[in-house]
């Protein structure tokens, strides 16, 4: 019989091999988002959360759900980045929209936005109650991820400037 802190550092050695597999493919594809400060907190108390509570006496069956859920956001650390996604403010600049196409009920809508001196674009989809809103350069607002920036939504379209 191996005392708790054994089996502790038995599952955290073993965990090495999947998180390495994982982690290789992960780098290879470049699969993994940019964490912020609080994803980063997230993924790293959950994982040590996880196999802490694991090697609790009694815990039973309870004890693989748990040693699982840790080991998935070890293994694959966008789990934290969409977790506190939602949480997060992000901050908006003025794009333009480069095309739309309207596909049934609802529009599709290409745009572009710089930031930091580099362009980045979406599509973003809406219900089509007006198309002329969203024609090419027409001024729109960007909601966008400042970690990823390639991660962006419009979020409303700006109304015509009066000169």
């Amino acid at each position: 019989m191996i005392d708790e802190s054994s089996a502790f550092v038995l599952a955290a050695t073993r965990s090495l091999g999947p998180w390495f597999a994982v982690w290789s493919i992960r780098y290879k594809w470049k699969l993994d988002r940019k964490l912020s400060p609080n994803a980063r907190m997230v993924r790293w108390g959950v994982v040590i959360s996880c196999y802490s509570l694991a090697w609790r006496p009694n815990s039973g069956g309870l004890r693989v759900v748990i040693l699982l859920a840790g080991l998935t956001f070890l293994c694959w650390p966008n789990f934290a980045y969409y977790a506190t996604r939602i949480f997060e403010k992000w901050p908006t600049t003025e794009g333009k929209v480069s095309s739309s196409l309207r596909k049934g009920p609802r529009i599709s809508v290409d745009y572009y936005f710089e930031f930091q001196g580099q362009r980045y674009g979406g599509t973003s989809k809406f219900k089509a109650a007006n198309d002329a809103r969203y024609s090419e350069g027409t001024p729109v607002i960007v909601r966008f991820d400042p970690l990823n920036p390639d991660v962006s939504s419009v979020t409303e379209h700006l109304p015509p400037q009066e000169h």
